[in-house]
């Protein structure tokens, strides 16, 4: 998993990869890091570009993406937006999402 900084560009990262994730978390968050240790699991076997980003460090990138729950995952397929889940979670959703493309 990788940290999205505020070096890092959104829209780049989009444009230059066929699929990514994005995990928007607040740091004090439980369901947040659950669902980290759930993606962190997944990635031991599976080939994932995965971005957490923290909310409370890119306000701006929340802002401008209407995110205003945590968790939130944002997946791009072909530069496209294939998968958001706001909030709520469920990890079985996530993976028939990635299974539904998985190359």
């Amino acid at each position: 998993m990788v940290k999205f900084d505020k070096n890092s560009n959104f829209k780049e990262i989009i444009e230059n990869n066929n699929l990514v994730l994005f995990d928007f978390r607040l740091k004090e968050c439980s369901r947040c890091d659950t669902l980290e240790q759930q993606i962190e699991d997944y990635l031991k076997n599976h080939d994932l570009l995965v971005y957490s980003v923290s909310v409370e460090d890119n306000m701006k990138l929340v802002r401008s993406l209407n995110i205003y729950a945590a968790p939130c995952l944002m997946m791009y397929y072909n530069h496209k937006l294939y998968y958001r889940n706001l909030g709520t979670f469920s990890f079985d959703e996530f993976i028939n999402k990635i299974n539904e493309i998985e190359l």
